[in-house]
């Protein structure tokens, strides 16, 4: 996980949030790499193809749910 994003967890955010363009290749490449995923739009854009992306925060055993064990 990205230093930004273990720093913003720790301050409290529950959510990582980035956008981007189709041109920007290398851009999607890093963000899917952090494991971001697609998202509905967050904010109003005129740049028509913006990507939209997000990562939940929550540590892992978080985002697991309960265990069955």
């Amino acid at each position: 996980m990205p230093i930004a994003a273990v720093v913003a967890m720790v301050v409290g955010h529950s959510e990582m949030r980035h956008d981007t363009l189709p041109t920007m290749a290398g851009a999607q490449a890093l963000y899917r790499r952090f494991r971001l995923t697609p998202k509905p739009p967050y904010y109003e854009t005129p740049v028509t193809g913006t990507l939209f992306l997000r990562r939940p925060l929550a540590p892992p055993a978080a985002q697991a749910g309960p265990s069955t064990g």
